[in-house]
């Protein structure tokens, strides 16, 4: 077990290629990308073999990376009680108004979604119960945390499991040998050095790509940061995939949310979980026009465009009304922020906004890829 850590940063103007130190790591699993995912594979590595010899290749720094690195207020998926994983397929395909879904792969992943959360509890991970011990769920299938230590109970997880973290080496391709991925080649972003990783089998665990599309949260910026989905998640498991012929599926697929303008915040933690509606600049319920697909509760997709029709229509800006909440409740709310997005509570406060008498403005959806590789040319290769 080692976090290896990065060296600082210096000044390396190599004048040819001898000048650039190789370093060279056998393991037996290569993971190439330490977030949440694979945190869990080299935890999953570990029991199934425990004696497996387990390197993940981290780009940024395993205990704060990844898409989930500032935290969670919420884990978006758990069963409940009288569902079925099959249920949630058939949820899924509503969502997407009935568009092109993997369900084989939907199903799988629904099979071992109850597990994984219970793992993150039995770790440390708190999990809101009410007074009768049972999950807190704001939705149908989505339920409370307090997830701003998410990542590092994650990250101590896959350590814990005797995995070898290299820190500030970024994937460049991968190596193939005979039609079979035999490892991955990586530059250290700090130390200027040229990383080969030989393994027996090789996870693609990167990430989807954040910056395909623009962010319309904001008129002042093209900024790429300025995305809801970690901006540093590029499509790199995509690229080096794809290069070396493997399938991509499910890049149809857009995660499409929409979300607080001039900043990129969540909307659905306020009008899902502290019941504030949407409202157009007439201060009419919005999804009041939408009770035959289920009002507040409609589908993702119909939730996401509804505020993009009012303005077609002139009865835009849309809104979501905090304005009916207790100072309690907001202040709940603001601590729920700060389990997921605290750089969005910074910038209400640096606004003097107060909730409960300005409710924030909401702005177009903001698409992210999030596709997969469910086959490559390896042992073993997917992406999470």
């Amino acid at each position: 077990m080692a976090n290896i850590p990065a060296a600082h940063m210096r000044q390396f103007t190599p004048e040819n290629l001898d000048d650039v130190e190789t370093v060279v790591v056998e393991t037996d699993l290569l993971i190439i990308g330490g977030g949440n995912a694979g945190c869990f594979v080299a935890t999953e590595a570990a029991l199934v073999d425990p004696g497996v010899r387990v390197t993940i290749m981290e780009k940024a720094e395993i205990m704060r990376s990844g898409a989930c690195s500032a935290g969670m207020d919420a884990i978006n998926t758990y069963i409940p009680e009288g569902k079925t994983p099959e249920d949630l397929v058939r949820w899924s395909r509503a969502q997407v108004g009935g568009g092109p879904l993997r369900e084989d792969l939907a199903l799988s992943n629904a099979r071992e979604l109850n597990e994984s959360v219970d793992d993150l509890e039995r770790w440390g991970l708190p999990i809101l119960r009410d007074e009768q011990g049972r999950i807190r769920y704001r939705g149908k299938w989505d339920i409370s945390i307090h997830g701003e230590q998410l990542k590092p109970i994650m990250a101590e997880k896959a350590l814990e499991s005797g995995a070898d973290v290299y820190n500030r080496v970024t994937a460049t391709a991968l190596i193939m040998h005979e039609g079979r991925c035999t490892g991955a080649m990586g530059f250290g972003v700090r130390d200027g050095k040229f990383y080969i990783f030989r393994a027996k089998a090789t996870v693609v665990s990167t990430g989807g790509a954040g910056t395909l599309y623009k962010s319309y949260t904001a008129d002042s910026t093209d900024s790429g940061a300025q995305i809801w989905m970690c901006p540093y998640c590029v499509g790199t498991g995509y690229a080096i995939g794809f290069r070396q012929g493997a399938e991509l599926t499910s890049l149809e697929q857009r995660w499409v949310a929409t979300r607080t303008k001039d900043f990129c915040g969540p909307v659905d933690t306020i009008s899902v979980g502290y019941g504030a509606p949407i409202i157009n600049a007439h201060g009419e319920r919005v999804m009041s026009r939408y009770e035959h697909l289920g009002g507040d509760a409609a589908p993702r997709y119909i939730r996401a465009n509804a505020p993009m029709e009012e303005w077609l229509a002139g009865r835009g800006p849309c809104y979501c009304d905090t304005t009916h909440l207790s100072p309690e409740t907001a202040k709940a709310m603001m601590e729920d922020y700060l389990n997921e997005r605290p750089s969005f509570v910074l910038f209400l406060a640096s606004r003097g906004q107060d909730v409960t008498r300005n409710p924030s403005r909401s702005t177009a959806p903001t698409p992210t890829s999030w596709a997969a590789i469910p086959a490559a040319a390896s042992g073993w290769t997917c992406s999470a």
